[in-house]
């Protein structure tokens, strides 16, 4: 099981290299207040996108989970990761993600399955550059001499 790390568009033209047809699921982030709607919208996308008379769909997928990046995974990621692993025998499963992934996301992922990171122009931070980030307003050495 691959997780991609990179920009969308350079992320599914990794994908369309390595499988030429896929089903393509955004996974949105859920928090815990809200109903929990996600693998019933998967099942029913992936039948009427990618099946004919089916019940169900057996291939390729690839799963955004750009919206979870920023939230810690709560009890609605692990239901969407069983409902995966318990079709791990008819889905060929890959995850993508806009950012690097979130070190809790990453945590999460490697209980379900043997997760391999390949990473697609990702820019690295630096905690120089960090250190050089400037919040509110900022006068540089040239706006004080006019003061």
């Amino acid at each position: 099981m691959y997780l991609i790390q990179g920009r969308y568009e350079k992320a599914i033209e990794y994908c369309k290299v390595k499988q030429k047809k896929f089903f393509e699921f955004e996974f949105c982030y859920t928090s815990m207040n809200e109903r929990f709607r996600e693998i019933d919208r998967f099942l029913w996308e992936s039948r009427h996108q990618m099946t004919r008379y089916k019940n169900s769909y057996e291939g390729p997928v690839v799963i955004n989970l750009t919206s979870w990046n920023p939230h810690y995974p709560n009890e609605y990621f692990e239901a969407f990761m069983y409902f995966l692993k318990s079709k791990a025998k008819q889905l060929d499963i890959t995850f993508i993600i806009e950012q690097k992934c979130n070190i809790n996301i990453l945590e999460r992922l490697k209980c379900f399955f043997d997760v391999q990171i390949k990473s697609l122009d990702i820019e690295k931070t630096t905690q120089k550059s960090i250190a050089q980030r400037q919040i509110g307003f900022h006068m540089c050495e040239e706006d004080y001499q006019h003061v």
